[in-house]
């Protein structure tokens, strides 16, 4: 329930102060070089973004947001075309049982397909046609009354449950460099220090300008609120991610919109009695479940033996499908088939490891619509407060302690499980964080190297495409489906 408000009134805006011109621009005048880095920043172009320090948020009134929809004024516009919207049913044969309507960047969609799946939600409609958003932002409105009017709009229209988001990019003041560093010389222009309160679509000319001054290091944080709407409740639930500025794009919007999402997912489910349908995401039910393999599991078993070799040191080499040459089809079907028999598990994050585990860690963040942390094995500039667990000889895993809370229900998993080592050091990490760790999943599992048994201790879900009985003679044996 962490980040969760609920709303019954608008939710306040910030109203930024105008700052005095910059002295460097005033002494440059017209004479300033035309392709400076700094030129936006010295130009004014950003001066609209500044953070306003320390004045207080002002209240706005979400229905004079300049906000507007082409789509919205049509179905506003013709009644039959609103009409058809409400009489829209959603697949009932593929497990949905209500119609939902979306207002979120068509990048997002998917992630948000992803989140209602579960719950017999189909989006029958995604209305991401917004006008006015950069405008409003500027004029101080914040992403909650951004989200809260799209919501409120589309609510009110056409009568059906809906869900809107917003994100936004805060740039902190100052260069980003050590604290007991010295200041700079000659200090650097007003506009460089500044903060910054962007759209994400302003963010590369706002970074392009602030890099050269700035260090790599400066923080900016991406915000993203998802706003749920129907006649009885109102709700926001709040993403975040933060990026140095060295490695700051649009793309990392993904992470903190991913957060909001599993953060709505949650609350939905806690609070306003969403329940989880029995029927399984990515096709019918798989092994282990007592009904039988699924087609893609049936599948997956067919390539193993197909094509799978036996190398001499007894190792499985399944790389012309799986591994160097995935058929990604196969692995999102698979995905699919490991993601339903969590379907109960409330998972909140998949955990895996870089770069082998992505093949099925990725796809099967996206089928429970939660995000997708992976561990590396050596440390990289962003992180420099890690978990981390070893395995083997000398292998350690890194995981960043921002990407695991405290309240994760986290799901492990990897394209093989043998010994169950790196597994092991996985959910050692889930334990350090004091997240929860609900199940391992893997595509392939060697039942000979007793992985499972070693994983036993843990009291945990474990789950697997395919099972390898035995190697022996270079011939791969496959446990049958009905005994697993």
């Amino acid at each position: 329930m962490k980040y969760k408000r609920l709303l019954q009134s608008q939710s306040p805006a910030s109203s930024p102060e105008a700052e005095p011109a910059s002295p460097v621009a005033k002494a440059r005048g017209g004479r300033r070089a035309p392709q400076s880095p700094l030129d936006p920043l010295l130009g004014g172009s950003f001066d609209r973004w500044q953070l306003p320090s320390p004045a207080q948020p002002e209240p706005a009134d979400d229905a004079s947001l300049p906000l507007g929809s082409p789509t919205l004024d049509s179905l506003s516009g013709d009644a039959s075309l609103l009409s058809a919207l409400k009489a829209a049913r959603p697949r009932e044969l593929e497990g949905y049982d209500e119609a939902v309507l979306a207002c979120v960047d068509g990048a997002l969609l998917r992630s948000l397909q992803g989140t209602l799946l579960p719950f017999g939600k189909e989006v029958v409609l995604n209305v991401d046609d917004w006008e006015g958003g950069g405008e409003a932002m500027a004029a101080g409105a914040t992403i909650e009354s951004l989200a809260l009017t799209k919501a409120r709009r589309a609510h009110e229209l056409t009568g059906m449950r809906a869900v809107a988001s917003a994100t936004e990019v805060v740039v902190e003041g100052g260069l980003g460099g050590d604290e007991g560093a010295p200041p700079p010389y000659p200090p650097p222009p007003p506009r460089v220090v500044a903060s910054y309160r962007v759209p994400t679509d302003a963010l590369a000319g706002l970074a392009e300008a602030l890099l050269p001054h700035s260090s790599p290091g400066r923080v900016v944080t991406f915000r993203t609120v998802y706003c749920y709407q129907d006649e009885q409740l109102t709700m926001l639930e709040y993403g975040a991610a933060e990026v140095p500025l060295h490695f700051a794009d649009e793309t990392k919007a993904f992470i903190s919109a991913a957060h909001a999402a599993s953060a709505l997912a949650s609350t939905l489910e806690d609070l306003h009695d969403f329940e989880r349908r029995d029927w399984r995401l990515g096709g019918d039910a798989g092994e282990g479940d007592g009904r039988g393999p699924s087609a893609a599991a049936a599948k997956f078993r067919e390539r193993v033996l197909k094509e799978g070799r036996v190398l001499p040191n007894g190792i499985i080499d399944v790389s012309t499908f799986m591994e160097s040459n995935v058929d990604a089809g196969l692995a999102d079907e698979c995905a699919g088939e490991l993601a339903g028999r969590f379907r109960d598990g409330r998972v909140t994050k998949i955990l895996t490891v870089a770069t082998t585990g992505l093949v099925l860690g990725m796809p099967m963040a996206r089928y429970l619509g939660v995000p997708c942390v992976y561990a590396r094995k050596e440390r990289t500039a962003v992180m420099a407060d890690c978990y981390s667990a070893s395995y083997g000889k000398d292998t350690t895993l890194l995981v960043a302690k921002a990407h695991i809370q405290p309240g994760d229900r986290v799901v492990v998993a990897d394209d093989f499980l043998s010994s169950g080592a790196s597994q092991a050091a996985l959910l050692k990490i889930v334990g350090d964080a004091g997240a929860k760790a609900v199940g391992v999943a893997a595509l392939l599992e060697k039942e000979y190297d007793r992985g499972r048994k070693s994983l036993s201790g843990f009291a945990l879900q474990v789950e697997s495409v395919c099972r390898v009985e035995s190697v022996d003679e270079g011939i791969i044996s496959l446990r049958r489906p009905d005994a697993e």
